[in-house]
């Protein structure tokens, strides 16, 4: 595929996908965000691919969606018709994909771009990156983050950085749960892809299984979720993964699972 808004690299069963508009901040344009749908694609059916690691290309991770562009869709819609229209659905593809995703937040994340982060499993932050839900600063509603934020950070943070629009640093966004971890910008990729590196290592669909119920569980009863924990068991045990884990255990020695 002919990318030009995307870095698209795959390497050791990591699939890096690097934003790549910097005159922009890599806010998200039309064509930027049909190039992000089919690297995930890509990475989501290349059995080679593990682990998928977002990050953009500095000095900033992602502004959120182009101004300019959404401006011009307002005006469109005042002129032709009145009805609400749904948000980009793009985001939501990272946490509907079997695969574990790793944001790498190296510098401003805001708007669309703090709900793409959001949308990913992981958040490592560099120490140059920032937060901030700026939809309300620009008279617009948060769709992913208003969803996703009171779930990580709790209802009180999650109003609080919402109705502000207030920016935080990496060392807050850590304290609060947003990240996983604050690092010097330097170390942000080597971190990630050492994360990455260690989740190839495990057992490939116990892995993704694990996904599918944890954000399954989000929206499920626990005794509907208990169920649904004891129909994946059974799928990753067809797998022989199962039967390799605990026969490694008992032997004492270190899993062999299928690449």
């Amino acid at each position: 595929m002919e990318l030009k808004n995307i870095i698209y690299e795959k390497n050791l069963g990591i699939a890096t996908i690097t934003l790549n508009r910097p005159e922009k901040r890599n806010a998200f344009s039309v064509s930027m965000r049909q190039e992000f749908a089919e690297c995930l694609k890509d990475a989501s059916k290349d059995d080679d691919i593990r682990v998928i690691v977002l990050t953009g290309k500095d000095p900033a991770f992602c502004s959120g969606g182009d101004l300019a562009r959404i401006s011009e869709s307002y005006q469109e819609r005042k002129v032709k018709f009145s009805f609400p229209e749904k948000p980009s659905q793009t985001p939501r593809l990272l946490q509907i994909l079997e695969k574990p995703t790793i944001a790498a937040v190296n510098g401003d994340a805001a708007g669309a771009g703090f709900d793409l982060a959001l949308m990913c499993d992981i958040r490592i932050a560099g120490e140059r990156a920032r937060f901030a839900e700026t939809y309300v600063s620009r008279g617009m509603v948060p769709a992913g983050g208003s969803y996703l934020l009171p779930r990580l950070v709790g209802l009180q943070k999650a109003c609080h950085l919402i109705f502000s629009g207030e920016w935080i640093d990496a060392k807050e966004a850590e304290r609060i749960g947003l990240v996983l971890k604050a690092v010097p910008s330097e170390q942000l990729l080597h971190e990630a892809d050492q994360l990455a590196a260690k989740i190839c290592k495990q057992a490939k669909y116990a892995v993704q299984l694990s996904k599918k119920v944890i954000y399954r569980g989000l929206t499920t009863d626990f005794d509907t979720h208990l169920e649904f924990v004891g129909y994946v068991r059974a799928v990753a045990a067809r797998s022989g993964e199962t039967e390799e884990g605990i026969g490694a255990f008992l032997e004492k020695r270190k899993a062999r699972f299928e690449p």
